[in-house]
């Protein structure tokens, strides 16, 4: 829709520009915080016990898949950019956001009450 004119970004909550989409500034480019960055992430992942060698095969597959062009293409229409961990750097990117979101939550006070 960007790319046809019928709206227009204003910036992307991201480090830094988003390929393919140059001309849109990231939020501290645009005059807002520096640093402020929003970012989604799914996880594939599989059951307690699982063998490491099983894991560590479908890790190494789903990154294959990710790493192919017509799969990057795709997700960058999106504003996604695909990337995969493996299970240290899963966890490492699990407690990163955790204490990241979980401190914003009760600086706001937010409870679902």
């Amino acid at each position: 829709m960007q790319r046809a004119g019928r709206t227009r970004y204003l910036a992307v909550a991201a480090p830094a520009r988003v390929a393919g989409f140059n001309d849109v500034p990231t939020v501290a480019e645009s005059g807002g915080p520096a640093g402020f960055e929003l970012s989604a992430w799914t996880a594939l992942l599989a059951p307690k016990g699982t063998p490491k060698a099983v894991v560590e095969k479908i890790q190494k597959d789903v990154a294959a898949v990710l790493a192919e062009p017509d799969v990057k293409d795709k997700y960058a229409t999106l504003f996604y950019e695909p990337y995969a961990l493996n299970s240290e750097q899963f966890l490492q990117q699990l407690r990163s956001d955790t204490t990241r979101y979980g401190d914003t939550i009760k600086r706001l006070n937010i409870s679902l009450d």
